[in-house]
Order: structure tokens, then C-alpha cells, then sequence
């Protein structure tokens, strides 16, 4: 056996003799396996390596599978969950308005009237966020933003409130946020005027009724620029005021039409430039529009403010100021106007002047706040109710009526009166005994007076709630719509016909039509005055 473990010399030339034969076998050691064949060897030295290697597998998807539970489960699981949210919209039916087509069920197909790519970004300052509520400032400039009259305790203490927080029309910035940036406005821009029609209750066919009330507007404006009314009072002032604010109810002025590509934009920028003009050429220097009638006055005001609120148009400044200021002089020691300057009020007119004064606010105009004050001692002197005072409201004195409570009702909303004031509740319940065809089975016979129901739906708008949603919205613009003159029946398609009330006989289709179309856009003439919340418009506007 020594020979077995000898290491071999180097080799010489002869090789060695070979080793003679013993009784037992040599042990052969072998350097590889290459040749060997014997399974039990192959299993021995093959099988433990199997084993490591599967071990090893194993405890690595073991680890794997404890850290994508500790770490990723909560990202895979948002993920799962945003794909499903994903396909489920894309299942959704998206409710598209297009704001100027006056026919409803044709093509879905069809390109709608404006240009996409064109949409401002924006109706206020900074980035729209789509998910975030209406005209939210997401990352622009920081702005203060007053809450309105009524926020708080939502009772509202009038336009000189001691209440920390609320505003007063008089004062700048006390109403709907700052004036100077148009904010009572912004519902009426492209960015959000179809958002702010979808919240509120508007749908296609109100939309494409507007559309339609518009078309007819401009056949009908004469060619110096004004309209007249084609009933008793042909009131060219007032009929021009009143059929510009329809326009700029829908975003149009004189300078453009911000939601449109640019044919439509500008499709009625020569209506609405030259019933501005009309009305600047009447103006005196005294702020009178030569008619020294506060009604006509009122609306005409209103027009330019709105038109100067939308546009900021330098031009416009002084003449809507002179306008204001001529409220302001006409007014009765009493707090009220009516027909002539200096006469002692009735809720009628008054009920006008509060809302020009309210346009030229929101335009950043001044208001003084003691033309405001009184105002709501007028209104205290004309306010009854069995209920609660001041839930309902006389035309001179306090023997109420329909009209004048809805006029004396929207004019508290607008001086400070918030949506939690016991005599706003008790007059919501005042006007929904008298609601709009079809809200309420009692209302089966209901004939439109659309001064009533102008007045009324912007103080249930106003109030918001399932007042505004479930009960009056609905049956009110249902109603309107179906009213409205259809196509293919002439010169009068696209109007209304002539109400019953004093409005329909002094005023006629013009009237009607005027006051059924802002009716119909008050889902975003106006921003809300106030939240069910007491929250403001800070859903709207940001902070």
C-alpha cells in the first residue's frame, strides 16, 4: 500500500515495469466524475445541492412575499382601487352642455360649438382643479375673500352687522368677496358656467332654451340698438336694460364671450356694443338716462354694471357710477323709491334699485351704506306675516302679496338677512304655497307670473337646499321650457308668450321672454350668497 500514496518522479524515458499482482484490488482515487456511472454516487453528491438550492428559493419568497405585505399592500390596493374607479367612469354617462346649441337630441357625434383646447383654464385666479368644488384658487395667488352677509350664526344681521365676519353691501368687499375681481360674476365665465349649470339643477334643454331665448333677442333689437317692449309700456330704456342682461347672464359682452372659440364669442358682440352704446347716449350728467323714471333707471343701471363687472371696461366706470349715484339721490327720506325721484317707495321699484345697487357692488363700485340702511327700514315698515314679521310683504304697506314677498324676501337675502333668519325660513314656507307648475299636485293649474316666480326662484336658489333641488328647480325650469315658443313656429320661436300678470300686459313677449331666460340662468348669473353649511362661498372661491 506504500506505493499507493508515493508521488510519481518525474518522467524518464523507460517507463517503469509494471506493479505485479496482489490478493486485493488497488484503491483508485479519482480525480473527476465524469466517468462515473454508479447512481447511489450520483445521488449522494447531487441531491444535497438540490435541497440548498430549494431552501434558499423559499426563503426568499417567504421574505418577498412579508415585505410586499408590510410595504406595497396599501399601494396595490389603491392601485386596484383606482383602476376600478377608472373603469367605472369610463362606463359613466358625462352630462355635456353646449352652451350655444339651441337644438337638443340631434348627433352626439357632432362637434359641440366650441373648440376645446380654447376653454380658458380658468374663472378666477389660479389653477383649476377639476376634482376640487367650483372656482377653487388651487395654486394661484392667496386671496381674501369676505364671507357674505348671513355667514356665521346664519342669521344675518343686516348691512351694518356687528356680527365679526359679516359683511355689508356698503362696504367694499362686504357682499360676494372683493368687487375689483369680479367674483360675484365668475359663474357666468367658460371655465365654470357649465360646472355651476350642473350643480344647480340645469340640464340640456334649459341650456339649449337659453340658447334659443338669445337667437330670438337679436332678431329682435332694433337697429339703433334698443329693444322695445311690444306691450303697453314701449319703455325703450327699460326694454334695452332688460334684454342686455339675458347676454350677459350667458357670459357674452361687448368685449367677447370668454367660454367660446372665437366665431362664437364674438357672435353677439355687436348686440350687446350697441344697446350698451344706446344707453350711454341717453345718459346725462346727472346719471339719468332722461326717462326720470326710477324703473327703467334701475334696469338700465343694472345692464351697464354688469356689463362693467364682467369686463372691468374703463369706459364704463364713470357712467355706471353716475348711474349708482342717482339711485342714491332718488331715494325717499323713508328708505323706499317708486316712479319718480324723492317719491315716497313701493317694494316694486325699490326691489329694482336694491338689485342695481347689488350689480355695481359686485362691480367694485361704491354703495353707500347708509342708502342701504334705509332701505331695510322701508322694508320693516311693508313686512307682515302671521308667522314670523317680515316673512311676507305689501306693496306700500303690509298687506302682503305673492310678488311683493318674493320682491321684499330676495332684497333681505341681498342687505344681510342669512338663511338661518327665522323670518327667511317662515317666508320659504310662505312661497312654496304658491310653487311652480308641478312641484306640488296642488299646483296642477298653476298660470305663470313670471315676475312672481322671477323674484321667488333666485330667493330659493339663494336659500339652496332640498327646497331649491328637489322641490321648486325641477318644476321650474321643467315648466319654462316647455313653455317656450318651439321651433319652426316663425318669428316668435325662441320667446315666450305674454304672461297674465302685469308683466306680460305692460311689458309683453319682450318682458316674459327676458325674465324667463334669467330665470332659467340662475344657476350661474349669481354666485349663492351663501352655503347650507355656513360655509360661505368657500367652496367656490377659495380662500
Amino acid at each position: 500500500m506504500a506505493n499507493e500514496n508515493v508521488t510519481p518522479s518525474v518522467p524518464s524515458a523507460t517507463p517503469p515495469p509494471p506493479a505485479k499482482a496482489t490478493g486485493r484490488s488497488p484503491v483508485i482515487r479519482m480525480d473527476t466524475f465524469g466517468g462515473e456511472e454508479d447512481p447511489d454516487r450520483v445521488l449522494k453528491r447531487q441531491v444535497p445541492a438540490w435541497l440548498l438550492s430549494l431552501g434558499i428559493h423559499v426563503v426568499l419568497f417567504s421574505i418577498f412575499l412579508v415585505l410586499n405585505f408590510i410595504f406595497g399592500g396599501r399601494t396595490i390596493g389603491a392601485a386596484a382601487h383606482e383602476n376600478a374607479e377608472i373603469n367605472t367612469k369610463m362606463d359613466e354617462e358625462k352630462e355635456e352642455f353646449n352652451l350655444e346649441n339651441p337644438d337638443i337630441g340631434l348627433d352626439p357625434n357632432l362637434p359641440t360649438n366650441y373648440n376645446v383646447d380654447r376653454i380658458e383654464d380658468h374663472s378666477v385666479p389660479g389653477k383649476v382643479l377639476p376634482d376640487e368644488p367650483i372656482g377653487n384658487m388651487g395654486e394661484g395667488n392667496p386671496q381674501t375673500v369676505p364671507p357674505p352677509p348671513g355667514v356665521g350664526d346664519g342669521q344675518g344681521g343686516g348691512v351694518d352687522s356687528p356680527t365679526a365676519g359679516l359683511g355689508a353691501l356698503g362696504q367694499t368687499g362686504g357682499m360676494m368677496g372683493p368687487p375689483s375681481l369680479g367674483i360675484g360674476f365668475a359663474g357666468r365665465s367658460g371655465a365654470t358656467r357649465e360646472k355651476m349649470a350642473t350643480a344647480g339643477g340645469g340640464n340640456k334643454a334649459s341650456e339649449a332654451a337659453v340658447a334659443r331665448g338669445l337667437i330670438w333677442l337679436a332678431k329682435v333689437q332694433k337697429a339703433n340698438g334698443s329693444w322695445e317692449s311690444d306691450g303697453s309700456a314701449k319703455a325703450p330704456v327699460a326694454s334695452t336694460g332688460i334684454a342686455l342682461l339675458p347676454f350677459l347672464a350667458a357670459g357674452y359682452t361687448h368685449k367677447g364671450g370668454a367660454q367660446f372659440n372665437k366665431k362664437e364669442m364674438n357672435k353677439y358682440v355687436p348686440n350687446v356694443t350697441k344697446g350698451i352704446d344706446y344707453l350711454l347716449k341717453l345718459q346725462r350728467p346727472t346719471g339719468d338716462f332722461g326717462t326720470q323714471n326710477m324703473y327703467e333707471h334701475a334696469i338700465a343701471t343694472m345692464a351697464l354694471c354688469e356689463a362693467f363687472g364682467m369686463t372691468q371696461d374703463p369706459k364704463l366706470r364713470y357712467p355706471c357710477q353716475k348711474a349708482i349715484e342717482f339711485i342714491v339721490k332718488a331715494q325717499h327720506p323713508a328708505g323706499g323709491w317708486r316712479y319718480g325721484p324723492g317719491q315716497a317707495g313701493d317694494t316694486s321699484v325699490t326691489g329694482w334699485q336694491i338689485q342695481a345697487l347689488k350689480s355695481g357692488h359686485l362691480a367694485g363700485l361704491s354703495v353707500p351704506k347708509d342708502t342701504l340702511q334705509k332701505a331695510m327700514s322701508f322694508l320693516d315698515s311693508v313686512s307682515g306675516g302671521t308667522s314670523r314679521t317680515g316673512s311676507t310683504y305689501g306693496y306700500t304697506d303690509k298687506n302682503g302679496s305673492p310678488s311683493m314677498t318674493a320682491v321684499g324676501l330676495l332684497c333681505r337675502q341681498y342687505l344681510g338677512w342669512g338663511q338661518h333668519n327665522p323670518s327667511i325660513v317662515a317666508g320659504i314656507s310662505e312661497l312654496k304655497k304658491i310653487p311652480p307648475k308641478g312641484a306640488d299636485p296642488k299646483a296642477a293649474n298653476q298660470v305663470l307670473d313670471i315676475y312672481y316666480y322671477y323674484y321667488a326662484s333666485q330667493v330659493v336658489h339663494n336659500y339652496d337646499g332640498p327646497e331649491w333641488h328637489v322641490f321648486w328647480n325641477p318644476a321650474m325650469r321643467d315648466w319654462l321650457v316647455k313653455l317656450q315658443v318651439p321651433q319652426g313656429n316663425g318669428q316668435n320661436e325662441g320667446s315666450w308668450d305674454p304672461d297674465q300678470s302685469i308683466t306680460g300686459s305692460a311689458g309683453g313677449r319682450l318682458f316674459t321672454s327676458c325674465m324667463a331666460l334669467l330665470t332659467l340662468e340662475i344657476y350661474y348669473r349669481y354666485l349663492p350668497l351663501y352655503k347650507k353649511d355656513g360655509g360661505g362661498l368657500k367652496d367656490l372661491e377659495g380662500n
